[in-house]
């Protein structure tokens, strides 16, 4: 009985994931047009999934410190409420002067 080449391998050593899937494509490839088909596909799912993903990382970096700033204020409130404390900042008499 042969060994297989896996079982060569040292113990505890990581196979690559991709092997087995280039394999069963391997095999797949005597299907005509079935690998320019894939790759077709593939090419375009990412070029039209590439602008979606760029806007939200976009819109991710530009509303997120707005949004931790804002937590950071509500979580300052709420301890300050909990706490019994007069606010930090107390409001002064603003002197109007009177023109007559």
């Amino acid at each position: 009985m042969r060994r297989s080449t896996i079982s060569k391998l040292p113990e505890g050593s990581l196979i690559h994931a991709g092997a087995g899937t280039l394999l069963s494509l391997a095999y797949l490839g005597i299907i005509p047009g079935l690998i320019p088909t894939l790759a077709l596909t593939a090419l375009i799912t990412a070029v039209l999934v590439a602008p979606f993903v760029a806007l939200g990382l976009a819109v991710a970096l530009i509303v997120g410190p707005f949004y931790l700033a804002s937590r950071v204020v509500r979580r300052a409130r709420r301890r300050r409420r909990r706490e019994g404390k007069a606010p930090i900042v107390t409001p002064l008499p603003v002197p109007i002067p009177h023109g007559s």
